[in-house]
């Protein structure tokens, strides 16, 4: 039977948890979005090669932005909801969400009785040893050119004592593994030609180097979500830019395919399982991905190259005054940029769906990029 004393703590209980549930229910996701994390699902709709956007079935704060049916998830801004009829963030007043957010993670602490129990003190005199750990000392100066190494041997000493007490020194050694990052300067220095070079970091899909006169300038991250495109030298779309690593990822174990290049002519892949080797055709050849070999490009086959446009005089005076590797994009056009250094300009286009995103200094997604096109 619960006494009165036991039933109020019982009730203050139920309380409490009542409140608890209540705060979890109404607690809102804790959400890892665009462009801090990188979080890839599958859409509903049928692969295209446009951006598009999907809701989310999890959150209406939550969208997704799809290219051929993979997924980049999204967040709207605080206190805008995914307006599933217009397909845009939307001022939560307007949206009619039907989805609850998951609670908050909850974290219970539980307190164990203390315990002390007492045993009897008991003292035995042996030969005492003392134990002296001296660790080995090691210094590591990693650089581009060269690893020293430095160790300091270890100091053991014993010395015999008339008593019965005897002492002990034993070094311990540490062992320390340094692994050294690609030789970016050997990348650079290995070009064929003394312009411009965006070249793929090595392992890395969306970060790549930056090659001038054969030598290294910089290292450069595209937004998340995107990979470098080492052909059109921009931030791409995963599925477009041909990342070394990611082309045939999906390929099964023991399939052999070839696929040709959706940014070059001369250029197609052949996927050995999961790994990918890269082959050209020969100068005045393309790839026909029809027959899966290289033919002459004539009237018939003709290899079809957009040229970007000049770069207007206001770009080129901006240019003028840079000392240093920048940005500079199209005074009227969203998805045209120049790299800038010392005068010079290089042209680079983004991809469909894409915008100069200037914050970021790369292509990203036109719907996070403030840029209002001009005709």
């Amino acid at each position: 039977m619960v006494t009165g004393r036991w039933r109020t703590k019982l009730q203050r209980l139920i309380v409490v948890v009542g409140l608890l549930l209540k705060v979890a229910k109404s607690c809102p996701e804790l959400r890892q979005c665009f462009p801090e994390s990188v979080v890839t699902v599958p859409c509903q709709n049928d692969p295209t090669p446009e951006w598009t956007s999907e809701p989310s079935d999890i959150d209406c704060s939550i969208y997704v932005s799809c290219f051929n049916a993979i997924g980049i998830k999204m967040c709207c801004p605080d206190g805008m909801l995914f307006n599933p009829d217009t397909l845009k963030c939307d001022d939560e007043s307007n949206v009619d969400c039907q989805i609850e957010p998951p609670p908050c993670p909850q974290t219970t602490t539980t307190s164990m009785p203390d315990t002390t129990t007492g045993l009897a003190d008991t003292t035995t005199n042996d030969a005492d040893t003392t134990m002296v750990t001296n660790p080995v000392e090691t210094t590591t100066d990693l650089s581009t050119d060269e690893t020293s190494t430095t160790t300091d041997e270890t100091d053991t000493t014993t010395q015999p004592i008339t008593t019965t007490q005897e002492i002990t020194s034993t070094a311990a050694i540490d062992t320390t593994t340094v692994q050294q990052g690609p030789d970016l300067a050997a990348l650079c220095a290995a070009l064929s030609t003394d312009s411009l070079v965006e070249l793929a970091y090595p392992g890395e899909c969306s970060s790549y180097i930056v090659c001038l006169d054969r030598q290294y300038i910089a290292t450069e991250a595209c937004p998340a979500g995107l990979h470098h495109n080492p052909i059109l030298s921009v931030c791409d779309s995963p599925d477009q830019a041909e990342c070394l690593d990611y082309i045939c990822q999906n390929n099964p174990e023991g399939s052999q395919i070839n696929i040709a290049s959706i940014n070059s002519c001369q250029r197609y892949y052949i996927c050995i399982g999961n790994m990918t080797v890269e082959r050209f055709c020969a100068p005045g050849t393309i790839y026909d991905d029809e027959n899966g070999w290289c033919i002459v490009e004539d009237v018939d086959n003709p290899c079809v190259r957009e040229r970007l446009p000049a770069p207007p005089q206001g770009v080129i005076m901006q240019c003028t005054g840079e000392s240093e590797l920048t940005k500079i994009r199209h005074p009227t056009m969203c998805d045209v940029y120049y790299r800038c250094l010392n005068g010079r300009l290089w042209a680079r286009q983004c991809p469909a769906g894409l915008y100069f995103d200037t914050d970021r200094a790369q292509c990203n997604l036109a719907e996070v990029v403030s840029c209002e096109v001009q005709q």
